[in-house]
C-alpha cells in the first residue's frame, strides 16, 4: 500500500514540476585509505551515461554526484575508480548484478555515505563545510588551515563556488573534538575580530557536532557575512570648452573606472558632458581629452598626482546619481563669462 501511495504522490507531483524543478538526489562513497585523490572517481549506471558522470572530492576521501531526476523511478548505479568496477555484495545489490539500487524520493535527499565496494555505511566522521567569501576578488589562492592539518598554509586549499561567489572547503573530523582554524589568502593568515575569535592569536573556534554541517558563510577578517556589494550610481562629468578650440573628433572623457577608455562627450552649446554608471563609494581619477591627442592641464589645486610629472581630477562616487558641476577645460573652476567688445577708432 505505501509503494501505491508513493507511487501516485510522485505522479501527481510530476504533473506540475517541470525538470528544471526535479528533485535533488546526492550519492557519496568514501574511497579505501591510500587511494590518490586525485583519481577519477565516477558514479555508473541507467541514468548517468554510457561513460558514467565524474564525482567530485569533498574532503576526507568522500566523492559526491547530484543527480536531478523525477521521483519514483528506480535507478540502478555503481561506482569506479579509474575505470574500476567495484565489487559489492548482494545485501545491497540487485540480483545478481554488483549494482546498487535506488527509488528516487519525493524530495531532495542526502544518501548516507557508502564505502566504495561495501553495503556498510562510512559515516565514521563528521563532514564539515567551511565557507568564506572576499569583499575584493582576488587571484592568490585561499586556504585554510587550523589544528585539524596542522596549521599547513597550502594543504587544504578552497575551491571558488562561481554560482554562490565565495570559497568552500569539506574535510571529515572527528565529532566532539575542538578544533581552531583561519582563513588564508596567498600565504597570509587573515585578521579575525569580533566574538568569534579566540584566545591570543584570534583564531576561529568549532566544537565538531555529530551530524554533517555546512557553516555559515563569514566574510574574510570578520566573523559575519560580507556586506553587499556597492550599487552603481550615473555620475554626469561636465567640462566647458569655450575658450577651447574643439578638435574635430571631439571631447572625450577618459578614467580609472574604466581603464582610461576614451568616452565620447555630447555638446550643448560649449559644455560637453557623458554620464557614466560607477560603482558608489568607488575612489576614481579622470581627464577630460580636446580630439585625439590633446589631455587638459589639471592644476595641482583640484588634482592627484597621475606619476608621469602631471595630475588627475579625482572623485569619491557618491551613493546617489550626481551631476558634477561644470569646469571649464584645464581649469578648477567654471571658464570666465565672455563678452562681446566693440572696438571704434575716430580718424
Amino acid at each position: 500500500m505505501r509503494s501505491i501511495y508513493f507511487f501516485l504522490l510522485c505522479l501527481t507531483i510530476n504533473s506540475y514540476t517541470t525538470h528544471s524543478q526535479s528533485v535533488k538526489t546526492v550519492f557519496r562513497t568514501r574511497i579505501p585509505d591510500g587511494t590518490n585523490l586525485s583519481s577519477d572517481v565516477k558514479i555508473t549506471g541507467n541514468f548517468f551515461g554510457s561513460s558514467g558522470q565524474s564525482m567530485s572530492h569533498i574532503g576526507g576521501g568522500v566523492f559526491e554526484y547530484e543527480l536531478f531526476s523525477s521521483c519514483g523511478k528506480r535507478i540502478s548505479y555503481s561506482f569506479t575508480i579509474d575505470n574500476q568496477n567495484e565489487t559489492i555484495q548482494s545485501g545491497c545489490c540487485i540480483g545478481s548484478t554488483s549494482a546498487r539500487s535506488i527509488v528516487i524520493p519525493d524530495a531532495d535527499t542526502l544518501l548516507p555515505t557508502v564505502c566504495f565496494s561495501s553495503c556498510d555505511s562510512c559515516e565514521t566522521g563528521t563532514l564539515v563545510t567551511f565557507k568564506v567569501a572576499l569583499q575584493n576578488p582576488t587571484a592568490q589562492g585561499v586556504y585554510i588551515a587550523g589544528s585539524f592539518n596542522n596549521w599547513s598554509l597550502t594543504s587544504s586549499p578552497m575551491t571558488f563556488d562561481s554560482v554562490q561567489g565565495l570559497y568552500q572547503y569539506s574535510t571529515v573530523l572527528t565529532a566532539g573534538t575542538n578544533i581552531e582554524y583561519k582563513f588564508v589568502l596567498g600565504n597570509q593568515f587573515e585578521n579575525v575580530q569580533g566574538l568569534c575569535a579566540s584566545g591570543s592569536f584570534n583564531n576561529r573556534t568549532l566544537s565538531v557536532p555529530t551530524s554533517d554541517t555546512v557553516l555559515p558563510v563569514v566574510c574574510f577578517s570578520s566573523c559575519s557575512p560580507c556586506p553587499p556589494p556597492p550599487a552603481p550610481v550615473n555620475v554626469t562629468f561636465r567640462v566647458d570648452m569655450s575658450l577651447q578650440s574643439v578638435g574635430p573628433n571631439g571631447v572625450f572623457l577618459t578614467g580609472s573606472f574604466n581603464g582610461w577608455t576614451p568616452i565620447p562627450m555630447t555638446a550643448n552649446g560649449s559644455v560637453y558632458s557623458a554620464t557614466v554608471p560607477i560603482l558608489s563609494g568607488s575612489n576614481i581619477e579622470f581627464k577630460f581629452r580636446n580630439d585625439t591627442s590633446l589631455f587638459e592641464n589639471v592644476p595641482s589645486s583640484c588634482g592627484v598626482s597621475d606619476g608621469f610629472g602631471g595630475f588627475n581630477r579625482f572623485l569619491t562616487v557618491p551613493t546617489s546619481d550626481t551631476v558634477l558641476p561644470v569646469v571649464c577645460f584645464s581649469s578648477c573652476s567654471p571658464c570666465p563669462p565672455t563678452s562681446l567688445v566693440t572696438f571704434r577708432v575716430d580718424l
